[in-house]
């Protein structure tokens, strides 16, 4: 069967971005962010990853303020909905 691309195009080096997308896709513990639906285990890690820095930092400023600033970021946290990936 004859390729349906022209000689030229099959040619073209891969980029570098193709290059470490085709070494990430090898790793196992990878988190991919590139364009699509995030895997539903890894965005769940990387929510509950993110809740627990803001639960354990510091901020500098007045400890009111940071107590308000906390509960703002984790209220956001708390509305970030993980959904199944669609088939």
């Amino acid at each position: 069967m004859r390729n349906p691309l022209a000689e030229r195009v099959i040619n073209i080096p891969p980029s570098g971005i193709r290059k470490f997308f085709d070494v990430v896709n090898e790793m196992d513990d990878a988190i991919s962010l590139g364009v699509g639906e995030p895997v539903r285990a890894a965005a769940l890690t990387a929510k509950v990853f993110a809740t627990g820095v803001v639960e354990n930092c510091t901020l500098v400023g007045s400890a009111a303020a940071d107590r308000v600033v906390k509960a703002n970021q984790l209220a956001v946290l708390q509305n970030v909905t993980v959904q199944e990936a669609s088939a």
